[in-house]
Formats: structure tokens, sequence, C-alpha cells
């Protein structure tokens, strides 16, 4: 038995243990086998693990481990809250307490048996068809709940970005952005073009533009063949975690004092921007007009999505670099004017802030008041 499991674990031939292979780094198809054998393992495995739980509870041992860890690790100072609330019981009732904790642990440690799409009581690609094609008539005042529902499949499908294209001279590929299907006729679930064999890229004469062709689209209600189609639409999921992550990561950026401070200085747009500024002893080679830490997330876009960026002169890279955080810019702004209008706007389209800067503007007592 033993063989046969060091056997399993060694059979897919690759640079590191399979177990732990990003999905990112997976084709279509490896994708679906994984994400379909995941939810053949799912019930049976979280049976297994409840009875190993079971076992551990009437293990004294265990939690006698579980005590010299807590000890050892918050020597350390970790477990602050734990720290904190064992300090305000007496010293005999800790370890029930640490004990009655198990149950905080269990609820996040078990898998679950069940998945968003058995409430449902469907499989999962139709789950998918109903989340793609809108489900938040199902929700009505419950956005949180909602919005994990997204974040899960966003976990689940990943990034795609950028997918290798072979053209037609023999050995010669490239990177171009995926893209996906036309039109949701057949499919509201985002269909990424790279994975099909009917699918090929082409770039326009004078641009830079991907778009997809897809040779076997729907069926012509006129002629009854199946037509070419023409993409230029990203992937769905690939534009929510490009906004996610630019929400999370964005900084107004001063636009022209960037420019100026590429303009006059010599810092690398190769490297790191913020361990180039550690590695200076003199002030910010950019001038305080942008966080070099956030320019080193727009690098990472620009790098990531022009596979030719180290190539460009150093005067492009910085064109590409201003204007990417001109757009940032723009989308902060308009991402902030929708929250703020969902918070404050009025039916006739207003959404004027009490206040410029709510930190400098009102006081502490002022603010006491209002709390009463």
């Amino acid at each position: 038995m033993r063989r046969r499991k060091e056997e399993a674990r060694a059979a897919p031939a690759r640079d590191q243990d399979s177990r732990h292979t990003s999905m990112r780094g997976l084709s279509d198809d490896d994708r679906r086998v994984r994400e379909e054998s995941a939810e053949l393992y799912r019930a049976p495995v979280a049976a297994r693990i409840e009875e190993l739980l079971d076992e551990l509870w009437d293990d004294p041992a265990f939690f006698a481990e579980v005590r010299k860890t807590f000890e050892e690790r918050s020597a350390n100072g970790e477990f602050p809250a734990l720290r904190d609330a064992l300090s305000k019981i007496p010293e005999q009732a800790r370890d029930e307490f640490l004990v009655q904790c198990w149950f905080n642990a269990v609820e996040s440690l078990v898998p679950s048996r069940t998945q968003p799409w058995d409430e449902f009581e469907v499989i999962v690609d139709s789950y998918r068809e109903l989340l793609y094609g809108g489900m938040a008539f199902l929700f009505t005042e419950d956005l949180p709940w909602f919005a994990e529902e997204w974040l899960a499949e966003l976990s689940r499908v990943g990034y795609t970005g950028m997918v290798p294209f072979r053209f037609h001279e023999s050995g010669i590929s490239w990177c171009v952005p995926a893209k996906e299907q036309p039109d949701w006729v057949e499919s509201a679930v985002s269909d990424n073009l790279g994975a099909r064999k009917d699918a090929y890229a082409v770039v326009p004469e004078g641009s830079r533009q991907v778009l997809w062709l897809q040779l076997n689209g729907q069926r012509s209600s006129k002629r009854g063949y199946r037509e070419v189609r023409v993409s230029d639409k990203p992937i769905r999921t690939d534009t929510a975690i490009v906004s996610a992550l630019t929400a999370l990561e964005g900084q107004a950026v001063n636009v022209e004092g960037l420019r100026e401070s590429l303009e006059k200085g010599e810092i690398s747009l190769d490297e790191s921007l913020y361990m180039q500024e550690l590695e200076n002893d003199g002030p910010s080679p950019l001038g305080g007009a942008a966080s070099s830490v956030f320019l080193d997330y727009v690098l990472l876009l620009l790098r990531y999505h022009r596979p030719d960026f180290s190539l460009l002169s150093r005067e492009e890279k910085s064109g590409l670099l201003v204007h990417a955080c001109t757009r940032i810019n723009q989308f902060l702004d308009a991402l902030r004017k929708l929250t703020s209008f969902l918070e404050y706007g009025t039916p006739s389209g207003q959404a004027k802030a009490a206040t410029r800067d709510a930190d400098m503007d009102v006081r502490a007592p002022r603010c006491a008041t209002w709390l009463g």
C-alpha cells in the first residue's frame, strides 16, 4: 500500500509536487480534471477528517501538545487575541478555555461536505451558468453572501491572463491575451478561447490588439451553418481580478510629477523601484510623486501583459508607466464615486460629501457630540 501511494504521488513527472501545483500553471483541461477530482473526493474526505477529529477530541495528549505549542509561539508574540482572552480568566480555567477553542478551529479546518451548487441541487456546471448569467435576484439584501459566491468562484478559476499561442511557423510561440467567447448565446460562463482547438489569435495590421477568431461559432439563423466569430472581450473573471487587485493596491499618483521624475532621474524600470529606493541613501528618485511599492505593482501588470516590455527603450517604458497610472487614477476615482453614491447619494443623482477631508475637518469634540 505504501509503495502504491509513492508511485501515485510520483506519477506526474513535474518539477514540483503535483499536490502543490498552482491552478494558474495548469491548462484548461488540467484545471477541469483537478476541479472534478476535488468534487469527487470532497464529501468522503470531509467525512474521514470528521472521524479523525472525533478521535482527537478524546485524546488528552493532543490537547497537551496544543497547549505546549501555544506557550512556545505566544512567547514570540503570536496569538495576541488568545493571550488577551486568557489573561481575563482564572489560571485554573485556562486549559478548559483552550479546549473550547477547539470548536472555533474545527469550523475552519474541516472541509465542507457541501458546496454552493449543492444548495441549488444542481451540478457545478449548472451552478456556474446560473452564477455567470446573474443570480443577484436570489439574495435580495444579503450582499456579503452574494460576494462570497463570486469570491469563491474567482478563487476556483484563478487568473488566466496570457496564454501561449503557437504560430504557423514551427517552433515559434508567443504569449497573447486570453479572450472569451463573443456572446453568451450558448453559455454564460466565460470560455477561454485560447484553450479551444477551433480558435486562433490574430493581430490586425498596424495594431497591438489581439483578436480571437472562433471558427465554429453559433449557427446562422439564416444560412444554418456555423459562422466565424471574432472576439475582443477579455475574460470576465480576469477583468474582475485585475479590478480587485488595483482597488487594493491602488494609490493616487501625481502623474506629471512622476513623468518629470522619470525624465530627470536614472532609476531602472527593469528592477524593483522599492528596492532601489532602499538602496539609495539620498532623497527618493521619484520625488514623492508616487509610492514606489504601488509603481512596482503597475510595472508587474505591464511586464506580465507585455512580454516584450524588457525590450522597449526606457522612454517607451516610462510612457507606458505614466499612462497606466493615469488610467488607474481614473479607475480609482470612478470607484470612489460609485461607493460614495451608494453610501450617501440622493435620488437626484447628487453625492456631495459632508466634508472634503473628514480627518482634518471634523474634530473629535464634534464627533463625540454626534455619537452622544
